[in-house]
């Protein structure tokens, strides 16, 4: 765990939000509304299609890869099984799991 990561959670802004969301080609309209939680951050976020997504932000050092990983899997499964629950969006970048995303610096002409 580094530093960088702890900050970089306790620091997250709408930007960096955003950003996230389209380093997978997702394009947002600008709107980012947190939630409530306990231990993660989590954001409501709207589509240029209309969609919204909630986007999770995980605490540094508070679960491990593989715990995050099992619990999108469950996630997943439910979903499959038709039981209500939100499964876990491929960002269009191979994996469910993204640790750092790369800001757009186009987001002020869009």
């Amino acid at each position: 765990m580094t530093g960088e990561a702890v900050a970089s959670f306790f620091s997250l802004t709408p930007d960096r939000v955003l950003a996230a969301v389209e380093v997978g080609g997702l394009r947002c309209t600008g709107r980012c509304l947190p939630l409530r939680a306990f231990e993660n951050r989590v954001y409501e976020v709207e589509l240029e299609d209309e969609r919204r997504l909630v986007m999770k932000f995980y605490r540094p050092g508070r679960w491990s890869r593989e715990t995050i990983l099992d619990e999108h899997a469950f996630l997943s499964d439910l979903a499959a099984a038709e039981v209500p629950a939100v499964a876990p969006l491929d960002l269009g970048i191979g994996t469910r799991w993204a640790p750092r995303a790369t800001p757009r610096t186009d987001r002020a002409s869009t």
